[in-house]
């Protein structure tokens, strides 16, 4: 695996990176729109009605394109669905234009692993960081240091261990 530089901090990043985790800490939570259709697909969500959310979003989305809570949500609902090529277009969509959320990160991030590639899973996870989640945030870096001490677990593996983390992290 190619060998990255630290990331440099700035103080305005050491400043004001702990509020960003606080406004990620609530990504699926918080409300999408203020349309019907954006309100129903967060319901549908919530009550883990995937099909039902997804479809809802994309109507939310025909409407406003730029919705960026409706597009994250709704490449979640396509990964709980198992569409993994749609989902994985949706994620990267989305962090072309919003690069370090954590949650879009994470969830790319086992996309690629649940599609074998377990190198570009790593790139993509080198970029995680949500000290609001530090289940999750452990078990990423736990997961970093095995690959790259060559200890390569199966992709299978890995995609298992971070989604318990999300469980037990969803528990605390």
């Amino acid at each position: 695996m190619k060998e990255s530089k630290p990331k440099k901090l700035s103080r305005r990043d050491l400043l004001f990176r702990p509020l960003k985790g606080i406004r990620e800490r609530d990504a699926v939570q918080a409300p999408s729109g203020l349309d019907q259709e954006c309100r129903e697909a967060d319901l549908a969500l919530k009550e883990g009605d995937f099909a039902r959310a997804r479809a809802l979003y994309r109507q939310c989305l025909d409407r406003t394109p730029e919705n960026k809570e409706a597009r994250k949500r709704l490449a979640y609902a396509m990964y709980r669905l198992g569409e993994a090529d749609q989902a994985l277009t949706e994620f990267e969509t989305y962090l072309s234009r919003y690069p370090e959320d954590s949650f879009a990160l994470l969830y790319l991030g086992l996309l690629h692993a649940t599609k074998g590639d377990i190198e570009e899973a790593a790139r993509v996870w080198k970029g995680y960081f949500n000290l609001d989640q530090p289940i999750i945030l452990r078990e990423i870096n736990l997961q970093l240091a095995l690959l790259e001490s060559g200890q390569t677990p199966s992709p299978g593996e890995i995609v298992q261990a971070v989604e318990e983390a999300i469980e037990r992290q969803g528990k605390e």
